[in-house]
Parts: C-alpha cells; structure tokens; sequence
C-alpha cells in the first residue's frame, strides 16, 4: 500500500484530490475539502504555499 501523506492534513491519497502546478511544491496533491474546491478549477493552480 500506498503510504505517502498529502495534502495540508497530511493524510493518505483518497477522493478527489488536486496537484498543485508548482513542481517544486512540497505537499503536492491536496483533498478537494482542505483546500475549499468543490470542482476543478480552470487553468494553472498554486496551493497557498506556493502562491
């Protein structure tokens, strides 16, 4: 199994997730809920560390 932590929450993959645009972002992948989307977003995302 998978035991990579994502996210803000750092918690495992699961639902729908978002990638942030940043390949250099530490976190990477973050849970649609902890990050206050609800459908994907058009364009380039940035995750509020890297913004």
């Amino acid at each position: 199994p998978d035991d990579t932590l994502y996210c803000i929450c750092r918690k495992a993959e699961h639902g729908a997730m978002i990638r942030c645009d940043n390949e250099n972002c530490d976190k990477q992948c973050f849970h649609y809920p902890c990050v206050a989307l609800t459908a994907e977003p058009k364009g380039e995302w940035l995750c509020t560390d890297c913004r």
